[in-house]
């Protein structure tokens, strides 16, 4: 065996042994997934309660996936977590080359595997890796579609990225916005060198996602007579903005965001002029809570209202005495 190979397969050992030690216990989301399945695999239909049609899942594909080792009496408890796993490795099989792309490198060199040994060491990734859940196959699709697309954009030819982000609609529900994000990058900086071109080349692009998505809400709307998953419906617990804010900010704490947009913070501190603010930001900590503000405005000065004594103005017709009594307060 050449080195580079050896070094390959001692890396995946080294990561497989890593998933396996983190492989604590599975969440009860896990279990839901293999109740539909189960059902699926023996003919009761995707449900979780036989005659209930209620789609209490948000990853079609992976119970699908999951449906006939159920039906080959394999236990799923026992199978997820080691398919979850493999898509974890061919994650971070796939990292380094989706790097060398998006630099514009022919290969990947040892800083594109840096950053794959460092997702890879991450404990959150190598959990949900090993998870059973459809959470790291999801993420596989999405980099085997950041990969392919770099290059059709490089070759101005391609579409296989559509074909990965048509199984990734089926996996998750949010894939339609990371497409359309994706298809941004495609229409300033992808194939189609005129608007025609341009038109052509996304028409074809996102025709070939709605191949997957479209059929796939047809049968949801027919099969459970709804547009959205049940689930959508279970976790709304408040308004958008509120329940939108506490999920980022949890995720920015799961997983030290913080340090990366600090890190941002300080780039753009050093790169702006600081004697000519574009924002002024003013802050007051008290003992029970702190106030930020953005404007001051010049009020009429004075006491405040009911702390000084009484005062007597005799007004004329003029302007003087109401200025001078104005001045007095």
């Amino acid at each position: 065996m050449k080195r580079p190979q050896l070094a390959a397969a001692v890396g995946v050992a080294v990561v497989a042994s890593w998933f396996a030690c983190v492989a604590a216990y599975q969440v009860d989301d896990a279990y839901i997934v293999y109740r539909y399945a189960a059902n699926l695999g023996h003919g009761k239909g995707f449900v979780f309660n036989p005659g209930e049609r209620v789609e209490g899942v948000t990853c079609f594909l992976w119970t699908i996936f999951l449906a006939p080792f159920a039906t080959a009496g394999i236990p799923l408890p026992l199978v997820a977590p080691i398919l979850s796993g493999l898509a974890g490795l061919l994650t971070v099989l796939v990292v380094p080359g989706a790097l060398a792309r998006l630099r514009g490198g022919g290969s990947s060199d040892v800083w594109d595997w840096t950053a794959s040994a460092l997702l890879a060491a991450h404990p959150s990734f190598a959990y949900w890796s090993v998870g059973a859940l459809e959470t790291v196959p999801f993420t596989l699709l999405l980099f085997l579609a950041l990969r392919d697309q770099i290059r059709e954009q490089s070759q101005s030819h391609g579409r296989r990225s559509a074909m990965w982000l048509g199984l990734a609609s089926l996996t998750r529900p949010e894939t339609p916005l990371l497409a359309a994000s994706l298809g941004l990058g495609r229409w300033f900086d992808g194939p189609g060198q005129d608007l025609r071109g341009k038109l052509r080349d996304m028409a074809l692009w996102g025709g070939t996602i709605a191949l997957f998505l479209i059929p796939f809400l047809g049968f949801r709307r027919l099969y459970f007579g709804d547009w959205l998953p049940n689930t959508y419906y279970a976790k709304y617990t408040t308004a958008w903005p509120e329940s939108g804010w506490r999920y980022a900010v949890s995720f920015i704490l799961e997983y030290a965001l913080w340090i990366w947009l600090l890190l941002v913070l300080v780039w753009a501190v050093r790169r702006h002029d600081l004697s000519r603010p574009a924002l002024t930001v003013h802050l007051e900590m008290l003992p029970d809570g702190a106030f930020y503000f953005f404007d001051k405005t010049q009020g009429a000065g004075g006491l405040p209202t009911g702390t000084s004594g009484r005062v007597a103005c005799l007004l004329s017709g003029g302007i003087d005495s109401p200025v001078a009594a104005y001045r007095m307060m």
